[in-house]
């Protein structure tokens, strides 16, 4: 009986955790710690530097729907269709579409003109109005950068992103501007002011 219960306290001594081992390790280890803060240090401030600074804008918007005037909405509601998917799916149609992309753009154009006119001279782009309306579509990068999202709350949230802030939020208002002329003339909602 008194071998087991010498063994007991052994046992007891290995699962103690000694601290000042512990400060001598890493004492002894410093130069590598050191070397491995500062290394990452270095290349965190490195990548910010040079990785180009990501702006959004957003904005947040309700669909009126009046029944005053019946829109293309509530028509879809008489064939059994829902009417607030419905009206979310044209919504997207029309910021997807490639006219409003264009319209968009050719307010933008004045940004590329230096990079149009070499790209021209160099006759990588045509000099159409079209090639170069789709070459500033392209450098907006429409198809990736603008968003647009709804929820069953009927809340709809449309963003750009952009290495400029300015440019983000005047493209957006440009969208906003022609998803409400597209609601006038496809009469989306009910209400001719739709946002």
């Amino acid at each position: 009986m008194d071998s087991s219960n010498s063994a007991m306290p052994n046992q007891l001594n290995n699962d103690e955790i000694d601290f000042l081992e512990i400060i001598k390790t890493l004492w002894n280890s410093k130069v590598i710690i050191l070397s491995i803060v500062m290394s990452s240090i270095i290349i965190s401030f490195i990548y910010t530097k040079i990785t180009p600074k990501q702006y959004k804008s957003f904005t947040s918007f309700h669909i009126n729907s009046g029944d005053s005037n019946p829109g293309l909405g509530s028509y879809s509601s008489l064939i059994g269709l829902d009417n607030s998917s419905n009206i979310v799916n044209v919504i997207n149609s029309v910021i997807n579409s490639d006219k409003i992309k264009n319209e968009v753009a050719k307010n933008y154009k004045y940004i590329f003109e230096d990079k149009i006119n070499i790209l021209i001279n160099e006759q990588k782009l045509k000099n159409t109005p079209e090639h170069i309306l789709e070459f500033v579509v392209d450098e907006l990068n429409f198809k990736n950068n603008i968003t647009y999202t709804s929820t069953k709350e009927g809340l709809n949230t449309l963003s750009y992103f952009s290495n400029n802030p300015k440019l983000s939020q005047k493209i957006l208002n440009s969208y906003l501007v022609y998803i409400e002329n597209a609601n006038k003339d496809l009469e989306i909602s009910a209400d001719k002011e739709i946002i």
